[in-house]
């Protein structure tokens, strides 16, 4: 079954064969290449707006405060601590996004249809938004300049959306077994439903969204004076996401639709919201740092400064949201002998245990474990984890909540029987060494013992 994720995660293989790195190095470089290109085409769309190299950094700083103290919506943040289809979407999105501001509209379009092969959900979306932005930002400047239309670009984009909605709305794997409810009771309630149900947001997301509202109402004040038009592809989004929250709400938790529970667009909020309002903060802010004379000339034209800066605050950020553990980290805990956190203790002994197994059981086995990363640092097929199937086959849906209950129900015991299993095809399991279990051990560290459940063929 497709999977934006796991065709992420074949097309980087053949990569991995080229380039001779482990596929977990080559996830590590991706996932900051991706927050680089994210954070530095956030920094070029504030130093558009902004008029200026080194106020382009005070947006980004504003974007990795509300970052880290978690002042997002729907639980979302452009920032992912391993990569994953949407990080990798977010980078092709801010480029785009740069290339509109710019005027190179056919470009843009291409790059959204690009990133829609890894994320169909949100490049569609912003295929529609930016469409309907283009024609606001045309007819806005009608009397003043005359633009194009980008129909290659449109069509190209159309093009590569076909390609990735074909394997869920289109093909013959489709199957329509749950109604509705059912799947929005799978798909939110049963998964995530601090992404998806508004009822339970806390008083954080809310006044996120107020932030949000303010800023978008303010804003069309500078788009009427004709100033900042291209705010249109900052505004808009917004606008329209926001708008759409009431709609999300009647149709995900009163009458339950699963095309519009899948849209996800609390988190479609907090992109476009973190995107704009530090840009939009920076805006009010510059005009009064600037009469003030808090930087020199020197300083506000320098780009060796910016950079520098950047690259610092990505490895902070980095090092203090992200659990995808680098050389970094073995510096900084291991020859620099300091006390070593237990999420990360935690994760070396998964990797431990996970090479033993990649070095010690044949390819084709099945794992159990309740830790989603055992799929990539095994290479094995895992039952258990987070990852949900994103398909259009209600029945591969209905096995992955059987298995999941299954898993959950077998690790909440304080002993572990694991041979009911067996009627799933796994081969091993990964336990928690607090867990006690009579199986048949077959591998053993500080945090997990590895179990053979039964005979691997």
């Amino acid at each position: 079954e497709f999977n934006a994720r796991y065709y992420l995660i074949h097309t980087l293989s053949y990569f991995v064969k080229i380039m001779y790195v482990s596929p977990e190095n080559l996830l590590v470089f991706l996932n900051r290449l991706t927050a680089f290109v994210t954070f530095y085409f956030f920094y070029l769309i504030s130093q558009h707006f902004l008029r200026s190299t080194f106020s382009g950094l005070i947006s980004l700083v504003i974007l990795l405060t509300f970052l880290l103290l978690k002042f997002n919506f729907g639980n979302f943040s452009i920032w992912t601590g391993q990569i994953n289809s949407q990080s990798f979407f977010n980078s092709f999105l801010f480029i785009a996004l740069y290339l509109c501001l710019k005027k190179c509209f056919n470009s843009s379009f291409i790059l959204i249809g690009l990133g829609s092969l890894f994320h169909f959900l949100l490049g569609s979306i912003f295929c529609l938004l930016f469409i309907f932005t283009h024609i606001l930002y045309k007819f806005n400047l009608r009397k003043v300049e005359k633009i194009r239309f980008p129909f290659v670009g449109i069509i190209i984009c159309l093009i590569f959306l076909t390609f990735s909605l074909y394997p869920f709305f289109l093909s013959s794997n489709s199957l329509t077994l749950l109604s509705n409810r059912e799947y929005v009771d799978l798909f939110v309630y049963d998964r995530h439903p601090q992404h998806y149900l508004l009822s339970s947001f806390s008083s954080s997301n809310w006044l996120f969204i107020f932030v949000c509202t303010l800023t978008v109402l303010y804003s069309t004040r500078l788009i009427r004076k004709k100033v900042n038009t291209e705010l249109l592809f900052l505004i808009i989004p917004l606008f329209i996401s926001i708008s759409m929250l009431p709609f999300f709400y009647v149709y995900t938790e009163i009458f339950p639709n699963r095309l519009i529970s899948n849209s996800s667009i609390p988190r479609l909020v907090s992109l476009c919201g973190l995107t704009y309002i530090p840009i939009f903060i920076s805006l009010q802010l510059m005009p009064q740092l600037t009469r003030w004379k808090l930087f020199s000339y020197k300083i506000k034209n320098s780009f060796i400064l910016p950079c520098l800066s950047l690259m610092i605050l990505l490895s902070v950020f980095y090092d203090m949201s992200s659990y995808n553990y680098t050389k970094l980290d073995h510096l900084k805990y291991n020859l620099l002998n300091l006390k070593i956190p237990k999420h990360y203790s935690l994760y070396l002994d998964l990797r431990d245990a996970c090479h033993w197994i990649d070095k010690n059981t044949p390819k084709n086995i099945k794992i159990v474990a309740q830790s989603t990363e055992t799929r990539y640092l095994c290479k094995r097929s895992l039952l258990g984890g987070s990852s949900f199937p994103f398909t259009s086959n209600d029945l591969t849906l209905i096995n992955w909540m059987k298995e999941r209950r299954a898993v959950e129900r077998i690790f909440s015991e304080e002993n572990i029987n694991i041979k009911h299993l067996t009627a799933y095809d796994a081969n091993i399991a990964i336990i928690s060494a607090e867990k006690k279990s009579n199986e048949n051990i077959i591998y053993r560290n500080n945090s997990f013992f590895v179990i053979k459940i039964n005979k691997q063929n």
